[in-house]
């Protein structure tokens, strides 16, 4: 047999399969004559063609032999051990491996469980874990309450009055933690009920992508508004229930 394909003549060498002209068990033999390469291709196509109705039709009967019961040609379709060193010739790797269907495997899993339900008590590290998760939410938790983190707005593209453009937050924090405060600075000084001294900071928070602005930069909000989110007049028509009432909008404010 030559090196290359029978039929549509691709020249691989080590992945050509021997196939018999007339089957073994139709009568076909061994010899040189009756034997031909094919590609695995061209080897499947010529298999379906010329199958058990084809003979069937021309009046031949496959004869007794062990590969009758199984209706095919076992030896022509065998592929045998092929030692070589051709260096083009690749075998091919699995299609999946175990340690890719492992991770495939515990990735549905998080995805389809919730994680109560993930962490088991079978495993050594589940309640190291379960620790881990409960210290990180209580550290959340403690943070905002202790720095009054603003409120997050979500962006409804039906609904854009659901979404305020300023949002402003303010923080007071006790004399008592400022030691040294500087008359005349940027934070204003006030006395509550209690005649306990305070100092008040506002921060401006951009309601779209909550970009953080300080009271000097009122003006550099209204920029951002305009030019990142066009934003001409956020409030719409609900200018009496939501009065422009830092001026962030005024045209007039880069002039100030």
């Amino acid at each position: 047999m030559t090196s290359e394909c029978f039929i549509c003549g691709d020249h691989r060498p080590n992945s050509l399969e021997t196939h018999h002209v007339v089957p073994k068990r139709y009568g076909g033999s061994d010899k040189p004559e009756n034997l031909v390469g094919l590609c695995a291709s061209c080897h499947s196509a010529i298999e379906k063609l010329y199958d058990d109705s084809f003979y069937q039709r021309l009046g031949i009967e496959a004869t007794e032999n062990e590969s009758a019961d199984l209706g095919l040609d076992v030896e022509g379709t065998e592929l045998k051990p092929t030692n070589t060193k051709d260096r083009d010739f690749h075998p091919q790797s699995p299609h999946v491996s175990t340690e890719n269907w492992c991770l495939e495997m515990t990735f549905y899993q998080f995805i389809s469980y919730s994680p109560d339900e993930l962490i088991s008590g079978h495993f050594p590290e589940s309640e190291h874990l379960e620790n881990q998760l409960t210290e990180d939410e209580e550290e959340v938790i403690s943070f905002f309450k202790t720095h009054g983190g603003p409120l997050r707005y979500w962006i409804f593209p039906e609904k854009p009055r659901e979404t305020p453009p300023v949002a402003i937050v303010l923080n007071e924090i006790d004399s008592e933690d400022l030691p040294e405060i500087a008359s005349g600075g940027q934070r204003s000084i006030k006395t509550d009920e209690k005649l306990e001294i305070t100092s008040e900071f506002q921060r401006y928070h951009c309601g779209y992508c909550h970009s953080v602005y300080t009271e000097e930069e009122k003006a550099d909000l209204a920029a951002h508004l305009r030019v990142k989110h066009r934003i001409e007049n956020p409030y719409g028509t609900d200018v009496q229930n939501n009065p422009d009432e830092y001026g962030l909008l005024d045209d007039n404010m880069f002039s100030r």
